[in-house]
């Protein structure tokens, strides 16, 4: 089998093992594995982050190590109509130049392809590279977890290729720092009425990287159904539920809502409900496609409700809390600066917990959108909790390795690569903070839609990366 048909077989067995940010165990697990069967020396902490100790394959060489990393965690969706079941792995198919599920889910090309990258790496005696210290980490989908965890005292590389990046010949030498929020809204018990059951679906929406994809005027289905709920609401209006599965890190699909309505009311709530969707499809037609589904439900006896002030309370709190772009940069041209997103929303015991992820490259405007929404919390009688704050990785103007990695672009793709900062968050700060005069790029492959059920990755792309990684390792090592 030849090097790359090597890649897309292992990143079919990275895919194939579930690895959900949270249960890496048996991902890591086969990382270790595969490399004591390689002869490597391998460590695994306890949040089961991997180091992988690969020597050079060049005879009596003395130069410097270099760092490869990745994760392996994946962000895991799926359609609502999907079969997949978790449990069972994702089986993915080729087609063309493109590579995805084939089970309505999410791939996990991001961070995948490194995986793939390192085994295929890690198989072979035949490529020429200096020593390797391959790091890869957990639960980087959640606010970077194992990278503030991971001890990197043993780290002896100066030269460190983070391999998270989703578009060719762009090379990410900075990002955006972040933090997580849960925001609660205390709804009380439920009590039985005499009302019409009514469930409400906001649906069919794109989606994407909270980050990457913040930028898009993509709608988010927890805002939109709040929103066609307010519109409708009155004091003959009552909530059962309102739910909406997904991650902090991608933008809402979809939302559902259970509502009771007096039946006095319930052709004029229908009719409102649909003239507002109708304003958000317009409001949205180059950018999105949201659709509204309304199903009148057949047991009145089987839902209970909250009271009105509850259900106004999450009502006020859906249309107050900030989602999308909140600022631009000015110092770097097209660059979304600060921004936040609600993915999703759970309810338990009482209370309905809305997830967020607030991103900024600017350290005070990520505190600053994160008291804003502490004060919409206080002043509704709610409650705000940060968690999983990450820092930003800031551009370094002397990089020997970012310099380096353009001319080998260039020199084997006869254009020139582009240097940008993401507005997604990097691990690169935490290890930027951690490893002492460390010189850091990002680079990857074209990835399309990732953190969808839509995320594809472009083989050819792939193929271009791994050849421009490989020709990086050799330069490095003459």
């Amino acid at each position: 089998m030849e090097l790359k048909e090597k890649i897309i077989y292992y990143l079919k067995q990275v895919v194939k093992i579930p690895r959900a940010s949270g249960d890496e165990k048996a991902i890591s697990d086969y990382l270790v594995k595969f490399a004591k069967e390689h002869g490597y020396k391998v460590t695994q902490d306890d949040l089961y982050n991997v180091i992988i100790e690969v020597p050079s394959t060049i005879p009596d060489y003395a130069g410097p190590s270099v760092v490869l990393q990745g994760h392996m965690d994946m962000v895991y969706v799926k359609e609502p109509d999907s079969p997949h079941i978790y449990e069972e792995g994702i089986d993915c198919t080729v087609d063309g130049d493109r590579i995805y599920s084939t089970q309505k889910t999410s791939l996990g090309a991001d961070n995948g392809v490194a995986l793939a990258y390192f085994l295929t790496i890690m198989d072979s005696k035949e490529i020429p590279h200096p020593p390797l210290e391959i790091i890869v980490t957990t639960q980087e989908e959640v606010g970077l977890i194992g990278a503030q965890y991971l001890d990197c005292s043993s780290i002896k590389s100066k030269y460190f290729i983070n391999l998270d990046s989703e578009s060719e010949g762009e090379f990410f030498t900075s990002c955006a720092g972040g933090v997580r929020n849960y925001f609660t809204v205390p709804m009380g018990e439920k009590h039985p009425q005499k009302l019409i059951p009514l469930t409400i679906k906001l649906q069919g929406l794109k989606g994407g990287h909270s980050g990457t994809d913040i930028n898009l005027g993509r709608g988010n289905a927890i805002k939109l159904l709040g929103r066609v709920l307010k519109e409708a609401n009155g004091d003959d209006v009552m909530l059962s539920s309102f739910k909406a599965e997904g991650k902090a890190n991608s933008i809402s699909t979809a939302a559902a809502a259970i509502v009771g309505v007096n039946p006095s009311r319930l052709c004029e709530f229908k009719t409102k409900i649909a003239e507002t969707a109708n304003l958000i499809k317009n409001e949205l037609q180059y950018t999105d496609t949201p659709n509204l589904i309304i199903e009148e439900n057949k047991d009145e006896n089987a839902y209970k409700y909250y009271d009105n002030d509850s259900k106004n309370k999450l009502l006020n709190a859906l249309e107050l809390l900030p989602f999308g772009v909140v600022s631009k940069s000015f110092s770097i041209k097209g660059l979304t600066e600060t921004s936040v997103n609600i993915g999703s929303a759970e309810e338990n015991n009482g209370e309905i917990k809305f997830l967020s992820s607030v991103r900024s490259c600017v350290a005070s405007r990520k505190y600053e959108l994160l008291g804003r929404i502490d004060t919409i919390a206080r002043v509704l009688g709610c409650k705000s909790e940060a968690f999983n704050d990450y820092p930003q990785w800031n551009y370094n103007p002397n990089s020997p390795l970012r310099e380096l990695a353009l001319r080998v672009y260039e020199d084997m793709f006869h254009k020139k690569a582009a240097t940008a900062s993401i507005h997604g968050g990097l691990e690169c700060g935490y290890f930027d903070s951690k490893i002492n005069d460390v010189d850091i790029i990002s680079i990857g492959c074209n990835l399309y839609d990732v953190h969808t059920s839509k995320e594809q990755a472009s083989i050819q792309s792939l193929y271009n990366v791994w050849d421009m990684l490989l020709e990086i390792l050799k330069r490095l090592a003459s």
